[in-house]
C-alpha cells in the first residue's frame, strides 16, 4: 500500500472517530517507524507553534530507544509465544506524552497522545488506548477488502475479451 493511500486511509478513519468527545482536545501523532508522520490532529490544550517533522522523528526514536532497552528484559517461554504488548508512557499526573504501537500489514507505526492540563489522566489514556484498538480493527477490516479485491483480480479468466473467447471455442464449430 502506498503512503498517500494509507494516510487516505487513516484519515478516513479519523473524520469519522469523535476525538473532542473521548481525547478533550489533546494531541494525537500517526508516525511510521522511521519517523515520517502520516497524520496530526493538534488539540486547542497544546501549543501551536509544534514541528510536525520534530515530533515524527522523535516519536519514531524514542519508540526504538524503548524497544531496544526491552530486548534486554529476560523473558520467559511463555511470553515468546504471546509476545507483550508494550505502550509507552512519560508523564505525570496531568501531562505527558502516551504512545501505543500499530501494526498492519508488517509494518510498524506508533500511534501517540499528547495531553496537557489533564484531571483524568487514567480515563484519558482508557479512550486513547480503545482509539488504538478501533484503529487496529479499522485497518484489518481494510487488509481484508484489499485481499478479497486482489483475488477478484486475480481470477484467471478475469480479463479475457469476448473475441478471445470465441478464438477458444470457435475450433467446435469445426
Amino acid at each position: 500500500m502506498s503512503h498517500s493511500n494509507f494516510q487516505t486511509i487513516i484519515a478516513k478513519f479519523f473524520d469519522g472517530y469523535d476525538l473532542e468527545k473521548s481525547l478533550k482536545q489533546n494531541s494525537i501523532y500517526l508516525c511510521r517507524n522511521d519517523g515520517i508522520l502520516l497524520y496530526t490532529c493538534t488539540g486547542k490544550k497544546m501549543a501551536p507553534s509544534l514541528d510536525d517533522v520534530s515530533i515524527g522523528a522523535l516519536l519514531g526514536g524514542v519508540w526504538q530507544a524503548a524497544e531496544a532497552l526491552a530486548s534486554f528484559i529476560p523473558t520467559k517461554a511463555m511470553s515468546d509465544r504471546n509476545p507483550p504488548v508494550y505502550r509507552l508512557s512519560f508523564d505525570d499526573s496531568s501531562q505527558g506524552v502516551y504512545i501505543l504501537p500499530i501494526t498492519h500489514q508488517a509494518q510498524k507505526y506508533y500511534l501517540s497522545l499528547s495531553y496537557a492540563q489533564e484531571i483524568n489522566p487514567g480515563q484519558l489514556k482508557a479512550n486513547f488506548r480503545k482509539l488504538g484498538e478501533d484503529l487496529n480493527k479499522f485497518l484489518d477490516k481494510k487488509k481484508m477488502a484489499n485481499i478479497v479485491t486482489d483475488k477478484k483480480d486475480n481470477l484467471l479468466f478475469n480479463n479475457i475479451t469476448d473475441e478471445e473467447m470465441d478464438s477458444l471455442f470457435n475450433f467446435a464449430g469445426n
